[in-house]
């Protein structure tokens, strides 16, 4: 009969989660949605063939491997509904539905097999599990892994790290009990899992990492046979150990591959550090104490520690986590359970929230991370035995629940809609350059159908903000440029001469380049009333600047060339450019694949020969193969018949 009530609890609470989430389904793209699913060319197919899903599962410009399962998942999204974003988010909500039932099943393995080693009772584990996953699954922390559509990314790697704990648990259940099976489970299934994980987002190389956490703590390498319990504390033992070793060779013999990226930053990787301790504190207190006035998708109004006590709380926030470290390790026995919680919300952090040259704050990096004091929050609830408190404590549980479930519900409610979920956005982070900017760019869009002095001033005042908000940001600038422009007034002279300043003196964010085209392709199609002479002065203005690195100095002078060839047909200065792009960042293959194809339509054959075996030999990946493989037909043919006409 337990049992019984154990599948009504999974199932209500699956039920509730598809009813808070189910208004944020109607709600549209946001963010890095579009240059990775609405921008992405790979995704204008007219069938979806086995040629198109080769190119589109290398397409993704994010993470090392390039994330071909969640690419691949939003090509059959659009094959089999369009781009229409309910069924993306309805995706992803069934994602979200299916990693709140592995949460169940995981929990429960987990508690079978730590009672198993401890030879307790298992009375309360289904009870533990249904909270777990309620919690967990109704959490207002957890929703931009949901309604924010790339964030697919997150949650799939998800899935196939709970998928890799179940196997794990499942082995481990079986040597704990003296089956020698065990080991099938653990490197075939956990094994299998992690290598997916890791092909939906890079974060599931984690994976061995908190499954050592779940050892350390509740499984202690518990074992009937004498070699596995051997295998499993050298294993545990050697793989971090492996990993600190790993990682100080790459600090020692290759620190580019990890400083580089903060020349795209505006704080140094010791700023990062030290900020990393407030956000994980954050973290925490957002799971604990959720409140959706301090949640949002865009925290980079976040402020950045210049020192131990600059802002004052830093230091307390980096005691606090030595804090935490120090009871996981000192409680390990007397408290295993909290342990293995501070454990792995520790731990799922390790990637995204320490030295790596990553943006400051996103809610989704803790979809996981999460898990670990939900999972702690829901054991104590269910077996603390209090006599006649014992009732009231399973009361909070569910007040707890009710209470998350409003929170999602009304965070769902208002991404249900762009305009309310802009507003509040803003509402809730002011001193956000992007929540501005975002909202500026709907009002903007807004006036440009219905012209409206609302709209219009409404636009101006929230892009006028965001130049206030960001010295490396500039999407208030373009944003103003473009406003006046549709209103068919010049934009005023000094928003043009601050623009300009801001590309000469500040380091460039990777945002840089991509509104400087915005510019110069508003101007070619006659759209935003800028003399040329501007234009070149900005583009000018971002080459000349030595805070800009060198590879989006390369990505400029693409877009300038292309101005300068399509708008001023000035062919000659823009191979020139191209020429000189390729030695600011001779990696940069867009560069290459121009240069193939300028060099072939000026006649200079042989020089376009030369430039596309230089660019086969550099594009190792075939980022730009099918591109080259055209370019090589089209010069051959060129070639034959420049031959013909010498006969």
């Amino acid at each position: 009969m337990r049992s019984h009530f154990v599948r009504l609890g999974l199932v209500l609470s699956l039920l509730s989660i598809t009813l808070v989430y189910w208004p944020g389904l109607y709600g549209d793209f946001n963010f890095d949605d579009r240059p990775n699913i609405l921008d992405n060319p790979r995704y204008k197919f007219d069938r979806l063939s086995a040629d198109v899903l080769v190119q589109i599962v290398g397409s993704g410009d994010a993470g090392t491997l390039k994330r071909p399962l969640p690419m691949l998942s939003f090509a059959l999204n659009i094959a089999s509904t369009g781009f229409d974003p309910f069924y993306f988010k309805l995706w992803n909500l069934a994602i979200h539905l299916c990693n709140t039932t592995l949460v169940f099943l995981a929990v429960g393995h987990l508690l079978r097999a730590f009672h198993q080693r401890m030879g307790r009772a298992d009375t309360d584990t289904g009870l533990i599990a249904v909270a777990t996953a309620a919690l967990w699954g109704l959490h207002p922390l957890n929703l931009t892994s949901v309604l924010y559509i790339v964030q697919r990314m997150n949650s799939l790697s998800a899935t196939f790290v709970l998928l890799a704990l179940v196997f794990y648990l499942l082995g481990r259940q079986r040597q704990i009990a003296g089956n020698q099976r065990g080991w099938w489970f653990i490197l075939a299934g956990a094994g299998g899992s992690t290598l997916l994980g890791l092909l939906s987002k890079e974060n599931a190389v984690l994976t061995p990492l908190l499954l050592i956490a779940v050892e350390f703590t509740l499984l202690r390498c518990a074992a009937v046979d004498s070699r596995d319990r051997i295998i499993l504390k050298a294993v545990s033992i050697s793989l971090p150990l492996l990993a600190v070793l790993m990682l100080c060779t790459i600090l020692v013999f290759q620190p580019g591959l990890i400083l580089e990226g903060y020349i795209y930053r505006d704080f140094t990787v010791w700023e990062r550090l030290l900020t990393q301790g407030r956000a994980i504190c954050f973290y925490l207190q957002m799971i604990v104490v959720p409140v959706n006035t301090s949640l949002g998708l865009f925290h980079d109004d976040f402020s950045i520690s210049t020192s131990l006590f600059s802002p004052i709380t830093t230091a307390p926030a980096l005691a606090a986590i030595a804090a935490l470290i120090a009871v996981a390790v000192l409680g390990v026995r007397r408290m295993p359970v909290l342990s293995f919680g501070i454990a792995w919300f520790l731990l799922g952090n390790l990637l995204e929230s320490t030295f790596l040259p990553l943006e400051m704050i996103h809610e989704h990096r803790n979809y996981l991370p999460s898990l670990g004091p939900t999972f702690v929050a829901a054991y104590f609830l269910c077996t603390v035995r209090l006599s006649s408190h014992t009732f009231a404590l399973r009361g909070l549980l569910l007040l707890f629940c009710f209470a998350f479930a409003v929170a999602t519900w009304s965070r769902a409610y208002a991404w249900g809609n762009l305009v309310r979920h802009a507003e509040t956005e803003v509402e809730n982070h002011a001193g956000s350059e992007r929540a501005n900017v975002q909202l500026g760019r709907i009002y903007f869009t807004l006036y440009d159908k219905e012209r409206r002095d609302s709209f219009f001033n409404a636009a101006e005042e929230h892009f006028k903000r965001a130049t206030t908000l960001s010295r490396t940001q500039n999407g208030g600038y373009v944003g103003l440029i473009r406003l006046y422009s549709i209103a068919g007034l010049a934009p005023p002279r000094n928003i043009i001469e601050e623009y300009i300043a801001r590309l000469a003196s500040e380091p460039g964010a990777p945002s840089t380049t991509t509104l400087l085209q915005n510019i110069s392709d508003c101007r070619m199609f006659e759209y935003c009333k800028l003399a040329d002479e501007d234009i070149l002065r900005m583009f000018d203005a971002l080459l000349r600047n030595t805070k800009v690195h060198p590879s989006l100095k390369a990505i400029a002078s693409l877009f300038l060339a292309q101005y300068l060839i399509d708008h001023l047909g000035d062919g000659l200065s823009g191979i020139n450019v191209l020429e000189q792009a390729k030695k600011l960042d001779p990696r940069q293959m867009a560069v290459r694949r121009n240069l193939v194809r300028l060099y072939r339509l000026s006649g200079q054959l042989d020089r376009a020969e030369t430039e596309l075996s230089e660019a086969r030999d550099l594009d190792r990946l075939r980022e730009i193969g099918p591109e080259l493989d055209q370019e090589e037909i089209k010069l051959r043919e060129a070639k034959s018949t420049f031959g013909a006409k010498g006969k």
